[in-house]
Order: structure tokens, then sequence, then C-alpha cells
């Protein structure tokens, strides 16, 4: 039995995978059905007619599902993010499916979304800083010579710091490039390396110190297990069903981990709300909302109400952070724009100085 399994998972990962944007359609249809009043079947049998392209994926689906294979990983296998396939593996739990199948695939939406803008914001700023790197080169090849030939026929004093300065950034601009591309791909190298070494927990605690990324972080994940939490207190689960939940595999490791310290510290008596202190991708307002939700008994509305504050302090965060990167990226071109100014026009001025 487990050999024929395997075999079916095996085959299953042979078939090309769903694209984000239809993995978004589908998600959303499959929820949209299942609200419905659809099975999980019917929903995916009706699918196979209006998405045609997917129809060989979504009968593997079928299935898969007949061979007593879990929805959840069998869109793993179709590499389906896995805090997707953990929030699908808990909706199973706490009953919220069709819903749970709705925003996870309005999270692929905004994701392709913020794509999108960011490629439409870096397109032109890019472009023009690969016309100024060619520039600079070509200016580098053709005319730095001449006017290295001209400094050394007049006194080094002469010539400002500024002129010196200019062509020495044209002249010596092949190296700093190189330099700064290499060095940047060794620090990625490493810190990838290293970062692979982490548990889950130090890994995400590691971004909470990245610059402009920190608070980011800190209402993604806040955000993500409020949410999860509301849905599973709402359904009735106690905090050790929870827990034991979140433990199982199919899980995030990053949730594997929070349970098995969540479930030490609650049995020597540490109240759930104090857990969260020591964990530095939870904003701190988490503690006080856990506490005053187990005062009135309304844990769960208060989860989830908080849980889409912080969803909404993300996108706004994120289009900030969008909106700041092209002016930043201008701000380079213009840079070498004067530096190329100042190469070009500051020796003709020495010159004609010299002339004179």
């Amino acid at each position: 039995m487990d050999i024929l399994q395997k075999k079916a998972i095996s085959n299953f990962k042979l078939d090309k995978k769903f694209t984000e944007k239809r993995k978004a359609y589908f998600l959303i249809k499959t929820g949209l059905l299942i609200e419905e009043g659809f099975t999980l079947k019917e929903a995916l049998v009706f699918l196979k007619m209006i998405m045609p392209k997917e129809k060989a994926l979504i009968q593997r689906i079928i299935t898969g599902l007949g061979e007593g294979h879990e929805f959840h990983q069998l869109l793993k296998e179709k590499n389906f993010n896995q805090q997707i396939t953990t929030q699908l593996y808990l909706a199973q739990v706490h009953g919220a499916f069709g819903r749970t199948l709705l925003t996870t695939g309005k999270t692929i939406e905004e994701k392709i979304t913020q794509q999108q803008k960011l490629k439409k914001i870096l397109s032109y700023p890019l472009l023009l800083m690969g016309l100024m790197i060619g520039i600079v080169l070509a200016m580098r090849i053709l005319l730095l010579p001449h006017f290295e030939q001209l400094f050394q026929q007049q006194n080094t004093q002469e010539v400002s710091f500024i002129s010196r300065f200019s062509i020495g950034l044209i002249l010596h601009f092949p190296s700093i490039f190189i330099y700064f591309v290499l060095g940047g791909s060794l620090i990625w190298f490493v810190l990838n390396r290293r970062l692979a070494q982490l548990s889950a927990i130090k890994k995400t605690t590691f971004f909470t110190y990245v610059p402009f990324l920190s608070k980011m972080v800190k209402h993604y994940y806040t955000a993500y297990f409020s949410i999860e939490w509301s849905h599973l207190f709402k359904s009735g689960c106690s905090m050790q069903e929870i827990i034991q939940l979140m433990k199982q595999k199919e899980t995030l490791p990053l949730m594997q981990e929070l349970a098995v310290i969540m479930e030490e510290e609650l049995s020597q008596g540490k109240k759930f709300n104090e857990i969260f202190k020591q964990f530095a991708f939870f904003n701190q307002e988490i503690s006080f909302i856990v506490f005053h939700g187990e005062t009135t008994s309304k844990l769960g509305a208060e989860l989830a109400i908080y849980g889409q504050d912080c969803q909404k302090e993300l996108l706004e965060k994120l289009e900030k952070g969008l909106n700041w990167i092209q002016p930043l990226i201008f701000i380079i071109v213009a840079f070498f724009i004067l530096c190329v100014y100042l190469a070009l026009l500051l020796p003709m001025f020495t010159m004609m100085e010299g002339i004179g």
C-alpha cells in the first residue's frame, strides 16, 4: 500500500505546475463553489470544465483524493506555498474550509499585484541605469585615455579635486562594479548558508533585525497566526488541541517549533498571553489582545479582528516601501549623470584656462 501511495505521489510530481495566477484562480473558484454548497470533489469536477488548460492537473488531484491523499498534501506536491497548505490543513479541522480557500487565493492575487507593481516601478529606472552603465563604460574605453594624456601634460595641482574624483570614478568603475557584484554575491551565499543552519524561530527572528523589514515581518506573522488561531478557537478547539495540531508535520516548521515551546511553557504554569513576549516576530500588542480575549471569552473574535488590522498595516507598509524604491534609484542615476557631466566638461574648462 505504501509503495502504491509513493508511486502515486511520484507520478503526481511529474505533472507541470500551476502558474501563480492560475493557483489564485483555482483556490478562489474552489472556495466559492464550496461556500455555495458543493463538495470538494464536485467543485473540482466543475473546475475541470472551466479550466481546460489545467484539466489534467485537476484530474490528478481528484484521483489523488480518491486514493486517500489529503487535499493540502496534493497541492503541496503542485508547488503551492507551504504557508497556504498549512492553512488548508488547519481549515479541515476548524471547518472554515471554503473561506480559507478564498483567503489563500486572494493572498496569492495580492502577491501577484505587488510583484507587478514592483516591476512597473523598477522598469524605467533600471533601463536608465543600464544606459548610464553603458555610457560610463564607453567613456572609460573611448574618452578617458585622451583626458589622461591631457592631465599628464598639465600640472596635477591645476586639476580640481572634482575633476579628479569624477574621472577617477569612471576610470575605476568596472573594478568597482565587479567588486560590488562579487561582494554582494558572497554576502548572499554566506547568509543563505548561515540561515539554513538555524532553526525556523531563529531564522524568522533574524529578519526582525533587518532595517526596513522588521515591522513588515512582525505584521505578517502576527496576522498569519492570529487569523489561524482565531478560526481554531471559534471552532471550539482548546489550547492543548491547537498545540497538538501545530505540532503535526503538515504545518510550517515555525509553527511546529512554536508549538513545542508553548506546550512546555504552559505545562510550567505560564499563561498563554505571556508566551508571546519572548518572540521578536510578534507585535507586542498580541499579548494584550490574548489577555483581553481570555478575560471576555471572545478570544477567537478578537484575534480575527486584530489579525485583519495587521494585514492592512502590512499592505500599507508594502505600498510605502515600493513608493520609496523608484526615487532612490533615480537619485543613483542622477549621481552618475552628474559624474559624467563633470568628467566631460571640467577637463575642457581646465584646458581652456590653460590656453588662456
